[in-house]
């Protein structure tokens, strides 16, 4: 309840602020699948712009400081967040998604692990990688775009959210040591980010 409540308060404050455009390069799939979904990261309401434009729940990361106070934990648990320390992807976080990922939730994270400043697409951590190996979960790719510094101005701000289609990759593929494994997980997400840069050079300038 309180996530769907969230949810449509979202939808009208989108309404309400947004000159709002919303490209589903494969609708189908977003209706029917189970999706590791990743996008670039530019606000602190991204979880809220992706998760509010499609059906399915989607469970996400928030910053471990937004749990401490246990209001603020309860009702960022209802909306299907968990915790994740902001200088990184920790273990903790990154097994809590694949159990759910495994559980055929569908989950959304920020490959680069921080906010761009400059809309800019930044440098990806390994940890989702490796996440995708383990999870075997199709990756949804998911570019966002925003022109301008966000106002509180009704209709002023144009807000771009492209899906893109689902990408596979083969588990067996990870090696047999470390190294092997970390090339791996980095092949991985080098590749989805690439795609998602591809939703940007398409879409979004």
């Amino acid at each position: 309840m309180i996530y769907t409540l969230s949810k449509h308060l979202v939808l009208f404050f989108i309404f309400l602020l947004f000159r709002k455009k919303v490209i589903r390069t494969d609708p189908s799939a977003l209706d029917t699948g189970n999706y590791l979904f990743m996008s670039n990261h530019i606000t602190l309401f991204d979880p809220f712009f992706v998760g509010a434009q499609i059906k399915k729940k989607i469970y996400f990361m928030g910053k471990k400081e937004l749990f401490n106070n246990p209001l603020s934990d309860w009702y960022f648990r209802q909306i299907h967040a968990f915790p994740v320390d902001r200088k990184g992807f920790s273990r903790s976080a990154l097994e809590t998604a694949l159990e759910l990922l495994k559980k055929g939730e569908s989950v959304l994270l920020f490959p680069e692990g921080t906010r761009s400043k400059t809309g800019e697409l930044g440098e990806p951590k390994t940890g989702p990688g490796m996440l995708v190996a383990r999870s075997g979960a199709a990756v949804l790719p998911v570019y966002i775009r925003l022109r301008k510094k966000l106002r509180l101005l009704p209709r002023v701000n144009d807000l771009l959210i492209v899906y893109g289609k689902p990408l596979r990759f083969t588990a067996d593929a990870e090696g047999n040591n470390d190294i092997e494994k970390k090339d791996y997980y980095n092949k991985i997400i080098t590749g989805v980010m690439n795609e998602i840069r591809s939703l940007k050079e398409k879409y979004g300038d």
